[in-house]
């Protein structure tokens, strides 16, 4: 072999040693997660005063944050007409990629917004406010729109 050659090889060898991952790629996933209610959304009746409200706790993969655990409620109270009071947990998960790493690599968040809505007793939505976790650590800033009516 010739020194180009030889200078060709441990330069791919090096290249190909460096570019191995660190270590295993990781998901930060739900390994469980239950509501109260079960269906992890409770809506009131047309109601002046009263709640809707969804326990939401988990436990998560990954190492950054051990689970996501919340109440999210949704009051009325004194109201001069009716309204429904409604709220849910709703858990989705998102495929992401790390460009950043030598190589590359695909793994999965797992996410679960705590929404409150008050509507109208014709269904109209009158306020909303959600907020998303993951298991990631991550927390959006709480969206909100419309105003409480009582």
């Amino acid at each position: 072999m010739t020194f180009s050659t030889k200078a060709a090889a441990l330069f791919f060898l090096l290249t190909a040693v460096a570019c191995l991952p660190l270590r295993a790629q990781t998901d930060y996933v739900f390994s469980q997660f239950s509501c109260i209610p079960t269906s992890c959304v409770e809506e009131g009746p047309p109601e002046k005063t009263g709640t809707a409200s969804v326990v939401f706790g988990s436990t998560c993969t990954g190492g950054v944050t051990p689970g996501i655990n919340f109440v999210i409620q949704t009051f009325l109270e004194n109201c001069k007409a009716p309204y429904i009071p409604y709220a849910s947990a709703t858990v989705t998960s998102q495929q992401l990629e790390n460009s950043d790493a030598c190589p590359p690599y695909f793994y999965t968040v797992d996410y679960v917004t705590a929404t409150s809505e008050i509507f109208t007793a014709l269904g109209v939505a009158s306020f909303y406010t959600d907020t998303t976790l993951g298991c990631d650590g991550s927390e959006t800033a709480p969206i909100t729109f419309g105003t409480k009516p009582c």
